[in-house]
């Protein structure tokens, strides 16, 4: 996710229910990912980073008005949602981000770290963990091979950089042309793992990139946006072919892009004037849709579980979607796209004072000025649908959302993390631990080998 000062509040929700509430049950997150995912029902994702002076997704106004979610004041913020300024140290993370079950740094040399699940090489690095079926690496390595990487964008088992110069880097799992370019598994149906970083063809003079489940977009220096991966749910742009759901780096026409975001099949673009542009599946009324028109005049927006939220530029939050986790309060009834296409679009208000808001799986969490951290919803404890102090945080810059944990990037350049640690997402060494912790572990570069 590019750092580059643009807005000043991130709102980001559930990113999956596959991991809404408990550890996944196969331990192997790339088993589910070879089966493509819905809207919203995605787990990875990169577009989920809410970033001091950054849009991590566009936002749309709602269509109209509706209840104010409980635990939410029903008010504008009386201060100005601003945050702390990204890290400008030296020897230090300036970037973090969260997939569905591992987690990545940036550091100032274009260094990146990772750590968590490297069931398909996600993490970019031989983990001397092995296990038969799911392979982790609780403790953070260097990526090797990269060390001019500028952006980050995390999906549900592969990840991928953008490199100084505009070219894109990817690795982890080989499958559905996720890396760019023709699958390299012998064996389709198993994970296939690319530990070093391949680079994705015809897309250059890119800017930023991110990625959902089993797709990744790019923005190019003149606002062009590519796309590629599966095109199950036409999550690349064009219209999807059962014949061929796989699609190769392709610009997507007639969008042109001051941010990207992506959770799960779902891709959005926020143009000129706070134009907000979507495609993929459960876009409109759960189903699957081309780029679509929702808003103008938007300033960021949520991608989570079938939910899309918008934030205003006076503060305000409208959201829309199934609410599946009770990430949204009481003020939707939960439903999933398939099953009910009444879609609500009820206003939802932050609380005064907010500065972040990020969705972890089921959950919703506002971070406060004075460092408190409140959710709502069913990934992270205690499980409620109103919002309660969870945490206590210092000046943050950023905050990054998986299937289970939250990431986020320290005013002086370290990457903490709380929540599930399934897989070693939170990076404390622990290879397993059943129950989320709600105590922030920190990592700092010099804490790498």
């Amino acid at each position: 996710m590019n750092t580059t000062p643009r807005f000043t509040l991130v709102a980001i929700l559930g990113l999956a229910c596959g991991g809404c509430g408990g550890a996944p049950g196969a331990g192997d997150p790339g088993a589910d990912a070879a089966k493509g995912g819905a809207a919203g029902a995605g787990e990875g994702g990169s577009g989920a980073t809410s970033s001091a002076g950054e849009a991590g997704g566009p936002a749309r106004g709602a269509r109209r008005p509706g209840a104010t979610s409980p635990g939410f004041t029903p008010a504008r913020p009386t201060v100005p949602v601003d945050a702390p300024p990204a890290p400008t140290c030296t020897g230090c993370f300036v970037e973090a981000e969260a997939g569905a079950f591992h987690t990545c740094a940036r550091a100032d040399d274009g260094r990146v770290a990772c750590w968590g699940s490297n069931v398909a090489g996600q993490v970019g690095a031989e983990s001397p963990h092995e296990e038969t079926l799911s392979p982790r690496e609780p403790s953070p390595l260097w990526v090797p091979g990269l060390d001019d990487a500028v952006d980050l964008g995390l999906g549900y088992a592969f990840s991928c950089a953008v490199r100084a110069g505009g070219r894109i880097a990817c690795w982890g799992d080989g499958r559905d042309l996720l890396l760019g370019s023709a699958q390299t598994c012998a064996e389709p149906a198993a994970p296939c793992r690319v530990l070093t970083p391949v680079q994705v063809p015809l897309v250059v003079d890119a800017v930023e990139v991110v990625a959902g489940d089993r797709h990744a977009c790019a923005r190019t220096a003149a606002g062009e946006v590519w796309c590629w991966g599966r095109n199950d749910h036409g999550e690349t742009g064009l219209t999807p072919s059962p014949s061929s759901p796989l699609q190769a780096p392709t610009r997507v026409p007639e969008v042109v892009a001051a941010r990207l975001f992506a959770r799960g099949a779902v891709t959005c673009a926020l143009g000129e004037g706070g134009a907000l542009s979507c495609w993929g599946d459960g876009v409109v009324d759960c189903k699957p849709t081309k780029p679509t028109l929702l808003a103008t005049g938007a300033v960021d927006v949520a991608l989570g579980a079938g939910d899309l939220c918008v934030l205003d530029a006076g503060g305000a939050v409208r959201c829309r979607g199934a609410n599946l986790g009770g990430e949204l309060g009481e003020v939707h009834a939960p439903h999933s796209c398939g099953k009910n296409d009444a879609w609500t679009d009820e206003l939802v208000q932050l609380a005064a004072g907010a500065s972040r808001v990020v969705g972890v799986g089921g959950s919703l969490c506002v971070l406060d000025f004075d460092g408190s951290l409140r959710c709502l919803g069913d990934a992270l404890p205690p499980a409620a649908k109103s919002l309660v102090e969870t945490a206590a945080l210092p000046a943050v810059t950023s905050l990054a959302g998986g299937a289970g944990h939250l990431v986020m990037l320290g005013a002086d350049g370290r990457v903490g993390a709380l929540g599930a640690n399934w897989y070693g997402q939170l990076g404390d060494g622990s290879a397993y631990q059943a129950q989320p912790s709600m105590t922030v572990v920190w990592t700092s570069t010099t804490a790498l080998p």
